[in-house]
């Protein structure tokens, strides 16, 4: 028990404080394995190329590398490092930008900008904002105000139509000028409306207290209900 507890201490004492001697000298075989002798006072003897152990010796042989060894413990994480330069410039964006099916697209020039679709588009140029669509629909939750600096035009191609749900108002500082082939003011059975310069005859002699009133001219086109 003595000769092998001594001969471990041996080569564990060699393998610590030898290794470059080892290297070194040229001791390590073509196999990548270091061969050695230990004799009955557990002296380990590296042997040469070419030697052998005595008749007293134990023969020894370890690698000269050992397996690797397995994947130690994560390492603590460092400092953070110092900020890195800034990068170049990047090159100048191009238009238009184009959306992926190639339907939307915004288009920026020194005139304007154009957001388009399909089948609408809004330009910005020159003071004016222009939208045309097939059908816009704008709404608010709460109130709606459009002002006008100057005049206010509403123009419609075939109808338009104003509509509240409660009560409607117009008013204005001058004049109202209604105009149309046919103006309608109110709603149900209408007749047509006197101007100052119509006659009526009204029968007096009626036996109640109303008096029948036969237009003799009136409006051909205002009709009032």
């Amino acid at each position: 028990m003595r000769f092998k507890r001594d001969l471990l201490i041996a080569i564990l004492a060699f393998t610590l404080g030898s290794t470059t001697v080892i290297a070194a000298g040229g001791l390590i075989g073509p196999d990548g394995v270091i061969h050695a002798c230990a004799n009955g006072a557990g002296v380990v003897r590296v042997l040469q190329p070419g030697e052998s152990c005595r008749g007293s010796e134990t023969a020894l042989s370890w690698s000269a590398s050992g397996s690797q060894g397995g994947t130690g413990p994560t390492g603590a994480t460092g400092p953070t490092g110092a900020t890195g330069a800034s990068g170049p410039t990047g090159p100048s964006g191009s238009f238009p930008l184009t959306s992926p099916n190639g339907q939307y697209s915004i288009q920026l020039t020194d005139a304007g900008i154009v957001l388009g679709g399909p089948t609408s588009s809004i330009m910005l140029a020159g003071g004016v904002v222009t939208i045309r669509a097939t059908y816009i629909d704008n709404r608010s939750d709460l109130d709606y105000r459009v002002n006008a600096g100057r005049t206010f035009n509403v123009d419609a191609d075939s109808q338009a139509n104003i509509r509240a749900s409660a009560s409607a108002s117009l008013q204005a500082s001058g004049s109202v000028l209604v105009s149309g082939s046919q103006t309608i003011v109110g709603a149900g059975s209408c007749g047509p409306a006197l101007r100052t310069s119509d006659i009526a005859l009204v029968d007096v002699n009626h036996g109640n207290a109303v008096y029948p009133v036969q237009y003799t001219s009136s409006s051909p086109d205002v009709l009032v209900c």
